[in-house]
């Protein structure tokens, strides 16, 4: 190898690496090894698995959703989504979804306070690591759930 510039193509994200460098002239002649110089590389690329064991409850302040917690070790939190039915403007229906709510790493149950309207709405849960990987909401391992939230209360 010549130059002045090293690439390792070798890496695994999340380690640490020393390295050395040894001169070598036209001649063959060796410079004494160079200090070494240290290098940690971010975390991995790989998103957190599929949230699973999703379940989503109608009540009367909101839907309560509750899931199977992520055993990663690199969990830093889970993110809800809501999607709603929307007019796709050519005739048909399309899942709009909006994150609701960012949760600790420890959570497994959330209540999404809202109007008992009667309304078809999806939740998902997605878990993110400590380098910010997640599954986008389109992503087909996302388990998304379906429920009707309560119609509105009567009044007695």
């Amino acid at each position: 190898m010549s130059g002045s510039t090293y690439t390792d193509l070798t890496i695994s994200h999340g380690s640490t690496y020393a390295y050395t460098v040894v001169a070598v002239d036209k001649g063959g002649n060796r410079s004494p090894v160079s200090a070494p110089a240290s290098a940690t590389t971010d975390g991995d690329l790989v998103a957190p698995a599929p949230v699973t064991g999703l379940t989503a409850t109608p009540r009367e302040d909101g839907v309560l959703l509750e899931w199977t917690p992520n055993t990663e070790s690199d969990l830093k939190r889970y993110e809800v989504f809501r999607a709603e039915k929307y007019d796709d403007g050519d005739g048909g229906l399309v899942w709009l979804a909006h994150r609701v709510e960012y949760l600790g790493p420890d959570t497994t149950s959330f209540l999404h306070t809202s109007a008992a309207d009667g309304e078809n709405v999806r939740y998902a849960v997605i878990a993110v690591d400590d380098w910010d990987n997640q599954l986008g909401v389109t992503n087909e391992t996302v388990h998304w759930t379906e429920v009707t939230a309560l119609g509105t209360p009567t009044e007695d």
